[in-house]
């Protein structure tokens, strides 16, 4: 079909070129932005969506609810749930990125964790073309009011964001590629008593953390 159509165009082009010769440039930038608008819509790995949802889901994705959007350069880093079979939900993020033709998913992961008691991790390394690195999780204690992130030998504290609400509480906080790979992270009371603590090495993976309660 869309053979036929591309050959219908050209046609209809040629004909016109050879009519009338003013029509020329006109049918070969129309020609070009067609064939280029149909190869990144249709056949790139990733194809684009008219919302952000759309495009997640065409890579296979099955959102169930979009937590927090945060725009950045580009684009936005969703944080949603995602359906994971049998009514169960894994905790995912994700770059999507603004192009000519729509929405595009760009890079991101998931974890599911029933092990953690105050809350979960994830690190997605630096990708290039993505606002990552990321280090990202789900809230499970309500009365974590703070989550901190400290570099291992290093000065440097990050307070993370935390978005959502109920029982969709989520945190993130966005970290330099230099930084790392040891970190400490810790979620706090609104007082300032440290509830959970866990070390992290991110070494360069993206794979999901759990960080248990202190006992």
């Amino acid at each position: 079909m869309i053979t036929w159509f591309i050959g219908v165009v050209s046609d209809y082009l040629w004909r016109k070129i050879i009519n009338e010769k003013s029509w020329f440039f006109i049918g070969l930038i129309v020609l070009f932005g067609f064939i280029v608008a149909l190869n990144s819509s249709i056949f790139a790995d990733n194809p684009t969506g008219d919302t952000i949802v759309d495009a997640i889901e065409k890579t296979g994705r099955n959102v169930t609810k979009i937590v927090y959007l945060e725009e950045v350069k580009g684009g936005v880093v969703v944080f949603y749930k995602k359906s994971i079979g049998k009514g169960g939900e894994s905790v995912a993020s994700g770059y999507v990125k603004k192009t000519l033709w729509g929405w595009q998913w760009s890079f991101g992961g998931e974890h599911s964790d029933g092990v953690s008691k105050g809350f979960s991790a994830q690190y997605f390394p630096y990708t290039k073309g993505t606002p990552f690195p990321l280090l990202f999780g789900e809230i499970k204690d309500k009365q974590i009011k703070h989550i901190k992130v400290v570099e291992k030998n290093g000065t440097n504290v990050k307070e993370a964001k935390i978005v959502g609400e109920d029982t969709d509480l989520l945190w993130f906080t966005f970290l330099n590629k230099s930084e790392g790979p040891n970190f400490t992270i810790t979620g706090t009371s609104g007082e300032g008593t440290t509830l959970y603590s866990q070390d992290i090495n991110t070494d360069g993976n993206s794979s999901a953390q759990t960080v248990p309660a202190n006992t």
